[in-house]
């Protein structure tokens, strides 16, 4: 049966994600495993080995797993054993939650320590492999074929004109043990499966969602609109068939960015446009000719008039004024095209993050 695992060194706090996933479990079929890492075992490793199967969907970890008495294990050598295994894992911390931002990482799956609040996210990752996997599987003999990872992508969410696009956020492979995986499922198409599923689910979720381009969140969608996000729920219902319905889709809404740009040439244009104005003036100008005044975001640089971008860090509303945005970095992927840098952030923080 498929399964979930929770991981941690204190049975109060299993027991506390079980009973949040398992209030939202639904109609969804799975078991809820849990592993209280302790000196019985043989070996960390080994008892991890016994909690898993390939029919593990998601890992969820502490960590700090030491409490146990299996000294020095940390929910960064579960990640590791995950990645080589092929199980998508998601860790938290009840002690160190304040970070300084870090790149990106394209195999980490950050959770909040609190159940309550992080069921919906997990089951939302939960679905969203279950869904890749079901989709990977069933077309193996098409998908197969394909030359690239990106074409996978979109041949499974059937949108074979995005390849382009997705081929622009390149796809890392990653730690040796990761290449090491790939390299053991040359000739073999149950593992190739099982590794694209892997390397395609964190692509999506944790890359192509995070920074938007093709696909595009609430927020990223009223930044390009250069309206407030408050009116987005005014909004809603014109842009309903621009709505993505995918793996990892069952959260906050997202939608496809090229449906958005066709739902808003489909509005009259507005009746007077005074010289070149950014993308987000020109849009909002659109939908206030069809909806009336809207909000405007927030920005006091330019008192909410421009915008059409969104920063990736501080997820505010930019423009391409030079004193409030600077243009993507390395740690935003090429096809991110609506993402920017917030100036003063940027500002902040490249002489310590290494902009």
């Amino acid at each position: 049966m498929l399964n979930i695992l929770l991981i941690d060194d204190v049975q109060e706090v299993l027991q506390e994600w079980t009973t949040a996933l398992t209030a939202l479990k639904g109609g969804r079929e799975f078991e809820i495993r849990q592993w209280l890492p302790s000196v019985d075992d043989e070996t960390a490793e080994a008892g991890f080995d016994k909690h898993v199967d390939e029919d593990t969907v998601l890992v969820v970890t502490d960590y700090d797993l030491s409490k146990g008495g299996q000294n020095g294990l940390r929910g960064s050598a579960i990640v590791n054993w995950c990645n080589r295994r092929l199980f998508p894992v998601a860790d938290y911390s009840r002690d160190n939650k304040a970070r300084l931002p870090k790149e990106p990482d394209q195999y980490e799956l950050r959770a909040d320590s609190n159940a309550e609040k992080s069921a919906p996210y997990m089951l939302n990752l939960f679905d969203g492999f279950v869904s890749l996997k079901k989709s990977i599987t069933e077309n193996w003999q098409t998908l197969g074929q394909k030359q690239s990872p990106a074409g996978i992508l979109a041949e499974v969410l059937g949108r074979p004109l995005e390849e382009s696009r997705f081929a622009l956020y390149g796809v890392k492979i990653g730690a040796t043990n990761l290449m090491e995986t790939m390299e053991e499922t040359a000739n073999r198409d149950h593992e190739k499966q099982r590794f694209m599923t892997y390397l395609l689910g964190h692509l999506l979720f944790n890359v192509i969602m995070r920074f938007p381009g093709p696909i595009v969140d609430c927020r990223a969608l009223a930044a390009f609109l250069g309206v407030n996000v408050s009116e987005m729920g005014k909004l809603a219902e014109s842009f309903e068939k621009a709505k993505y319905n995918g793996p990892f889709g069952n959260g906050a809404p997202y939608y496809w960015l090229s449906d958005v740009e066709e739902v808003l040439e489909s509005f009259p244009d507005p009746e007077e446009v005074e010289g070149s104005p950014s993308i987000g003036k020109l849009n909002r100008l659109i939908l206030e000719a069809k909806f009336g005044t809207l909000a405007k975001h927030d920005c006091p640089r330019c008192h909410g008039e421009e915008g059409g971008f969104i920063c990736a860090f501080t997820k505010k509303t930019v423009c391409l004024r030079n004193d409030c945005s600077v243009a993507s970095n390395t740690w935003i992927p090429q096809g991110a095209r609506l993402c920017r840098i917030e100036k003063i952030y940027y500002n902040e923080w490249a002489p310590m993050l290494g902009f």
